[in-house]
């Protein structure tokens, strides 16, 4: 028996050093070359492959994109007033594609998406398509260049910058979004463009890039009332202007009641959605309904959704430590809170948690082997998301919880000079 125990614990000393030696450099910086080259063929295989909407089983393979491009052309037709109408969205869309039973892909942002995309609607769909995803690595990859700037603790050396980089760009769900048809690679860049814009002492820019937000509002909402707390008036102006703007262009080819019309066209097909996607969701709000059902999780989720927004917004009017930590806070707090948020769009974790390892390289501390193993342990355990339904909840919401529990404990121990803080162990770098 003694024996037994001390090959367990041999084991696991092993098995310990190895995940330690390739959470730091220089094995690290090696996997996410190896891994970045990997998610390259497979990004360049499926594009090269997509010869049209569906594939041969009448499966949409080209994400969201489908409903974009639909709201491009009903804009851009002699009916934009029928954008968020329903029969209208489906019989374009049924007549886009040759099969018959692809399911309803809505469009259910509010207009800008489709006034940008608009120039597409006049372009065959598979032009319309890489140009979309062509525009969204751009983005993505600009975003990515300012980190070296704006994240030097983490990124000022060359191998920290190269790694990190070629992390993020090389996550699950960040490449599955920027190349299939979605949203999420954009809102990301739009995150680290407003940090970046704050952190480099241009309210004003930091302000247009979370107006631009507007299109996915449920993402800007709470960043938008820490500017408020913060006094971060002329971002917050800016802001608004951007999403009044917003409001005004969509208004003038829509008419003034479109928010009306969007929320109507919600609230018809959100039990739709609900009832066939439900465990792919990864926020508070649909955990709730996962564990406990509709009926007592909507109330049970709506009011812890609202007390961590409170609290969040309570917290950051006082805070006084590093702005990464608390932004980061912030970041994570939105992801946690929003009604609607798809396991793929857990590619925005990303900014929260390089804003947390970024706060404590800052302060001068190392991040601990926990850390490192849970960082490794969400990358490369990303495709859990597909046992939402057989488990009865969806296991990235409990991700995204942890990830908000730790960037509360990191801002607060920040925040106090002189405390001992987390990760005094070990180093990314």
């Amino acid at each position: 028996m003694q024996a037994a125990w001390n090959f367990l614990r041999r084991c696991v000393a092993v098995f310990r050093t190895a995940i330690d030696r390739t959470t730091r450099q220089p094995v690290l910086g090696v996997f996410a070359v190896l891994n970045a080259v990997g998610m390259t063929f497979v990004a360049a295989r499926y594009l090269i492959s997509v010869q049209g909407i569906t594939d041969p089983s009448g499966r949409v393979i080209t994400g969201d994109f489908l409903a974009f491009y639909t709201a491009a052309r009903l804009l851009a037709g002699p009916h934009p007033l029928q954008l968020y109408d329903v029969s209208a969205q489906q019989a374009l869309e049924q007549s886009l594609v040759v099969h018959s039973n692809v399911a309803f892909q809505p469009f259910a942002y509010p207009p800008l998406l489709a006034m940008v995309l608009r120039p597409l609607a006049f372009q065959p769909y598979q032009t319309a398509f890489y140009v979309y995803v062509a525009a969204t690595l751009l983005v993505l990859g600009t975003s990515l260049w300012t980190l070296r700037v704006h994240l030097p603790a983490l990124c000022g050396s060359l191998s920290g910058f190269a790694t990190t980089v070629l992390l993020v760009a090389g996550f699950h769900p960040v490449v599955r979004t920027a190349i299939g048809g979605q949203t999420s690679g954009l809102s990301l860049s739009l995150w680290l463009g407003f940090f970046a814009a704050l952190h480099g002492g241009r309210p004003g820019l930091a302000g247009m890039w979370l107006g631009l937000l507007s299109f996915k509002p449920q993402l800007a909402l709470l960043l938008g009332g820490a500017l408020l707390v913060r006094r971060e008036y002329r971002a917050l102006v800016v802001a608004a202007c951007v999403a009044v703007a917003h409001y005004g262009l969509a208004a003038f080819a829509l008419g003034w009641s479109w928010p009306l019309q969007m929320l109507d066209f919600l609230s018809a097909y959100q039990p739709l959605e609900e009832g066939s996607n439900l465990f792919t969701h990864a926020s508070l709000l649909p955990l709730f309904k996962q564990l406990v059902g509709v009926p007592m999780g909507t109330p049970i989720g709506i009011g812890s959704s609202a007390a961590i927004v409170l609290w969040v917004l309570w917290y950051a009017r006082t805070y006084s430590g590093p702005p990464a930590a608390l932004w980061g806070l912030v970041f994570a707090a939105a992801l946690v809170t929003s009604p609607y948020l798809q396991y793929y769009d857990v590619a925005l974790a990303v900014v929260p948690a390089l804003l947390g390892l970024h706060a404590l390289l800052e302060a001068g501390r190392r991040i601990s082997f926990g850390i490192r193993i849970a960082l490794a342990a969400v990358f490369v355990g990303y495709p859990v998301y597909e046992l939402g339904a057989m488990l009865g909840f969806q296991p990235l919401a409990v991700v995204l919880l942890l990830l908000l529990t730790w960037l509360a404990h990191v801002s607060r121990s920040l925040s106090q000079p002189g405390a001992r803080l987390p990760g005094s162990v070990g180093s990314l770098a």
